[in-house]
């Protein structure tokens, strides 16, 4: 998904929306139970209704689609998708990454308002599909229904103050599933203000950081469009979850202190991520070796709040 700090609060709201109506679509479409059902559940009935629908799952070696190396592509028999046709994937990268796009291709499938790009000629306003700003709109789209059938919102909500958001134990229960993937869609469904910063730190060949690159830093209350939260600052403070995390190669949980108010952050250190990935999302980088920060916080105030709510309780 694109960083939260170039979306808006309308876009993003609008996404939500649009994302439990076809995930509810696509669960009566499967007769699951939506307020009961597992990942195994699902993911059975996906790989069933696919190849109903005449859709191969085929992973390749390489998948090059306009001169970048992609994780998955659809490629129809024929000019419309009722004939069914075949979902590549690009096993360059990780299975946890292929399984997101696996939903992310099968949302293109399922939900035909979603054209699958400039080959599905039968759907409306095929011609708008050569267009960038349509196609951002309809990825986004793709990636929404994704995330709501991965990490059904109430769900998560729930798992969150089960565990008094405990966000390491989140990270188990949904372990299947990128981080970065898990912390970015908590910071958009989760109802209280949040802060979530990825940065790519690129490297020599010797494992020498040469720069930092900063994908995201955004601070989103659910209530305004997300503005950038002041990462900077954050790195000014040698004691902060970002600066420690990033000095140890280490994840950590920790107060920090920016700009004068205490927040209260996880950050995840993750060494030698796939080229392909990193590529994925900034493909002017060259170098081919990437560690990556993925990190989300709360204001002290809001956390320690969190933790005062009656129905929220610590499993134990």
């Amino acid at each position: 998904m694109e960083p939260i700090r170039t979306l808006s609060h309308n876009k993003i709201q609008w996404g939500l929306e649009r994302g439990l109506i076809s995930a509810g679509n696509i669960l009566r479409s499967l007769e699951i139970n939506k307020n009961n059902f597992s990942y195994e559940e699902l993911n059975y009935k996906i790989r069933n209704d696919l190849k109903t629908l005449n859709f191969e799952v085929i992973p390749t070696d390489t998948l090059i689609i306009k001169d970048k190396n992609v994780p998955g592509f659809i490629d129809l028999k024929e000019s419309d998708r009722k004939k069914g046709g075949i979902i590549k994937l690009n096993k360059q990268f990780p299975k946890n990454f292929l399984r997101e796009i696996i939903y992310h291709e099968y949302a293109h499938v399922k939900d035909d308002r979603l054209p699958i790009h400039t080959t599905d000629q039968t759907v409306p306003n095929h011609k708008a599909t050569f267009d960038r700003f349509y196609m951002e709109y309809i990825e986004f789209l793709a990636d929404m229904i994704a995330y709501t059938l991965m990490m059904p919102p109430e769900k998560i909500k729930s798992d969150l103050s089960e565990n008094t958001y405990d966000i390491n134990a989140i990270l188990k229960i949904y372990n299947n599933i990128e981080i970065s993937s898990v912390l970015q869609w908590i910071a958009l469904i989760n109802p209280f203000p949040c802060h979530f910063m990825s940065i790519v730190i690129e490297k020599d060949k010797d494992g020498i950081p040469i720069s930092r690159i900063i994908y995201d830093n955004s601070y989103y209350d659910h209530q305004l469009d997300p503005r950038p939260f002041d990462i900077h600052a954050a790195l000014d403070n040698k004691d902060s979850a970002v600066a420690v995390s990033l000095k140890t190669k280490n994840s950590v949980q920790r107060g920090s202190l920016v700009n004068g108010i205490e927040y209260y952050c996880y950050a995840y250190y993750e060494s030698n991520v796939p080229e392909v990935v990193i590529h994925n999302i900034l493909p002017s980088l060259t170098s081919g070796h990437y560690d990556r920060l993925i990190v989300i916080g709360w204001a002290k105030s809001v956390y320690d709040a969190i933790h005062s709510i009656p129905d929220i309780h610590k499993k134990h």
